[in-house]
């Protein structure tokens, strides 16, 4: 119900300036009509009355010029005449009501209110006019295209833009029109739910696919795989591909690839050999995808050997491989510490024309780290940067860890210096590869720097990174700087976990004189909070207590700590 103003009548609320704009143009046109005919009248009195033919010339030019000069001040009332004539959506708009009962105008512009110099000009005005009333009635909800290629679409964008509900929605709305529907519609809003991890959300709108009679096609069978496979889901991906072939669907060689994927994902390398095997039975020729999913996984597992067995059967296939399989290739090695190996596939990267790219040349200077070579490894440092190619801090980090493998303190800092003046971001990663190489030299001066060089970047230490610092000070036996980490590692919402527990130990230990209590009690703590035992936990609470104390406190402690 709407509710009048008090002492306001609607005559008395219409806002000023605005006037019925149907009376205006045609009192102006009549008026002018008239005009013209009674000076078209006194023309012709005075012609016949003038004597000779230039004052009749004269009189008769002078009129014309009135009848122009009259004729473009009623112009603009002429054009709003036709307007009002002929497009609807330019007649003056109806004085509407809001809830309160103050009539108000809407706040987009009239194209009526514009003077039209041509009639071309107000055709084009006339459409513009409609294109925009069209996108209003749309964003407010009015109807929505009427062919389905308009839904299709208004669905996909949604879907892209990732929002899902706002794709559901519109399928709901498509469900109720009188339309026939197709496996583009469904598709868009099953994708939108498999991106965000909602597996069953898109099996459910499978489930609907199907009862709206509209058959699910390769594309949909592929969507639901990945989902499954990306949750990790293996068994999920066979029984859509299984699902596919019931359906008189033919698998393609991203169907096959997805599932081989989904298990190669998850370890299951078995299956996932079984699964190209099949792909081949049924005529579809694996891809490089299928391969390259084989390969990482067996590098993964250090299994150097299987991996370069898929690479020669892809090579004998007859496809070429990618950044990406050679990369996995050096990066079994790497894993691995099988320089020599990496080295061979790299140069086998360049013999086949692939540009190695930051994850390659990364992989390679990692395999050096781990054999302790950091000369090795930073040849190819230098070989990746002269090859346009830019590190990034874990190409860093791992030459970091390459000189702390060797214990040469001042080549890590070196590196440390050459990423300031690269402009690269050292992340936390590296600050514990440095912390770790100043625990193996023992040098706590410097590992106090690093660690507030760290902090003063604004990178929240962790757990491992106030490890490496305490652990040279306690090897030194300096518990008391080690308690006061533990103090401030706990004002940072952290746990000291078994490595942590054993560093303490360690502290209390090589102390001179041992402190067996500070020992004790730092265990028991640790104990009640659940940090396991482990092997090396042990020993160093031999070495705090005695092997006697130490035993009789493990065995009263085994019920809440693991041996």
């Amino acid at each position: 119900m709407k509710h009048q103003v008090p002492g306001v009548s609607k005559a008395s609320r219409q806002p000023q300036g605005v006037v019925n704009s149907r009376g205006v143009p045609c009192i102006s046109i009549l008026a002018f009509l008239v005009l013209v005919l009674l000076v078209a009248s006194e023309v012709h009195y005075v012609s016949e009355a003038a004597s000779g033919w230039l004052t009749q010339f004269l009189v008769e030019t002078s009129v014309v010029s009135l009848c122009m000069l009259l004729g473009s001040i009623y112009w603009g009332h002429l054009t709003t005449f036709l307007q009002w004539l002929f497009v609807p959506e330019a007649k003056p708009k109806k004085l509407e009501e809001d809830e309160s009962g103050i009539d108000f105008v809407r706040s987009r512009p009239s194209k009526s209110s514009r003077t039209l110099s041509s009639l071309s000009s107000w055709s084009q005005a006339t459409s513009s006019t409609s294109a925009d009333i069209d996108r209003s009635k749309h964003s407010k909800g009015g109807r929505m295209p009427s062919s389905l290629g308009g839904w299709s679409q208004a669905i996909n964008t949604a879907a892209k833009s990732k929002d899902r509900r706002a794709a559901e929605r519109l399928l709901e709305e498509l469900l109720g029109a009188e339309l026939v529907l197709d496996a583009a519609c469904f598709n868009s809003v099953i994708h939108a739910c498999a991106v965000r991890g909602e597996v069953r959300r898109a099996e459910s709108w499978m489930a609907r696919m199907q009862q709206a009679a509209v058959c699910p096609n390769a594309i949909t069978y592929n969507i639901l795989m990945d989902a499954c496979a990306k949750a990790e889901d293996p068994e999920g991906a066979e029984l859509w591909l299984q699902r596919m072939k019931e359906s008189s669907v033919a698998p393609n060689d991203i169907s096959y690839a997805t599932v081989i994927h989904a298990r190669a994902k998850t370890g299951d390398l078995h299956r996932a050999e079984q699964w190209l095997r099949n792909m081949q039975e049924a005529d579809v020729a694996p891809s490089v995808v299928c391969y390259n999913a084989l390969i990482f996984a067996h590098g993964k597992q250090g299994d150097i050997d299987a991996a370069e067995a898929w690479a020669c059967e892809m090579d004998a296939a007859g496809l070429t491989p990618k950044v990406a399989t050679m990369t996995a290739l050096v990066d079994a090695c790497a894993k691995q510490g099988d320089v020599s190996r990496a080295e061979r596939w790299m140069h086998a990267m360049r013999h086949h024309g692939i540009q190695a790219n930051v994850i390659s040349y990364s992989s390679m200077i990692d395999a050096c780290a781990r054999v302790g070579d950091p000369v090795r490894a930073h040849h190819w440092y230098n070989s990746m940067t002269e090859s346009g190619v830019q590190p990034n801090a874990h190409s860093f980090s791992a030459l970091i860890k390459a000189y702390s493998k060797a214990g040469d303190l001042a080549g890590a800092l070196r590196v440390l210096e050459i990423m300031d003046q690269g402009n690269v971001v050292a992340d936390l990663i590296v600050y514990c590869s440095l912390l770790d190489v100043c625990a193996k030299v023992g040098d706590t001066s410097c590992a106090q720097n690093v660690f507030g060089r760290m902090k003063a970047k604004q990178i929240r230490p962790n757990i491992v990174a106030y490890t490496s610092l305490a652990r040279p000070f306690a090897d030194q036996g300096d518990w008391a700087t080690v308690e006061e980490l533990v103090q401030e590692l706990s004002d940072e919402g952290l746990e000291i976990n078994e490595f942590f527990l054993y560093t303490m130990l360690l502290a209390y230990a090589s102390a001179r004189p041992k402190v067996p209590d500070r020992a004790e009690a730092a265990f028991r703590r640790a104990s009640r909070r659940g940090v396991p035992a482990n092997k090396h936990i042990q020993a160093a609470l031999c070495r705090a207590l005695g092997r006697t104390r130490a035993r009789e406190l493990l065995q009263e402690t085994s019920g809440r700590v693991s041996r």
